[in-house]
């Protein structure tokens, strides 16, 4: 709901829906959330816990938090004649950086969907990355965050920039 509604409307930060365009310094940004929690079973049972101690609910766990492929919202943007050159995500396409999730290993005994879950996640951005190059745009940069860390890389032209918790760049 925070997305949708646009609950948070501040001039320096916004919440809007995934597939929104932004224009920034010149830039065509394509915003796209979502991502799978690793600790989702962990949220799931403090979600329960607090339940069970009569406690206000904390959501802290969404069952829709990976992204969707939307083909026709982006075949739509290419109709419209609109060129992304830079894409703002909350994970990344399979072929970024990190290749691996650490702690899996412990984490999908009380989760055994867990690491189909997450490569169907970095799926998804890949078919977008993919649907938009097929589709003539240029991308420049890829932003993401979502792996505690930070890194850049380059791809086939493309610079993938991993942002860390409360890493911020400006986008020039």
């Amino acid at each position: 709901l925070y997305f949708k509604n646009k609950l948070i409307d501040f001039p320096r930060m916004k919440t809007i829906p995934d597939y929104s365009i932004v224009k920034v310094s010149g830039k065509t940004v394509l915003c796209i959330g979502g991502a799978m929690s690793l600790d989702r079973f962990d949220r799931e049972q403090e979600i329960l816990n607090r339940k069970v101690r009569h406690k206000k609910e904390l959501s802290t766990y969404w069952k829709d938090e990976f992204p969707i492929f939307n083909q026709d919202l982006l075949s739509e943007i290419t109709a419209l004649g609109i060129v992304i050159d830079t894409i703002i995500t909350h994970s990344a396409p399979d072929f970024c950086y990190p290749l691996a999730k650490g702690n899996l290993a412990r984490r999908i005994i009380h989760d055994p969907s867990l690491e189909k879950d997450i490569k169907m996640e970095r799926e998804v951005l890949s078919k977008i990355y993919n649907k938009l190059i097929a589709d003539g745009h240029h991308i420049q940069d890829w932003l993401y965050g979502h792996f505690h860390t930070s890194h850049i890389e380059f791809i086939s032209g493309v610079r993938y920039r991993l942002l860390d918790i409360d890493e911020l760049i400006e986008i020039i």
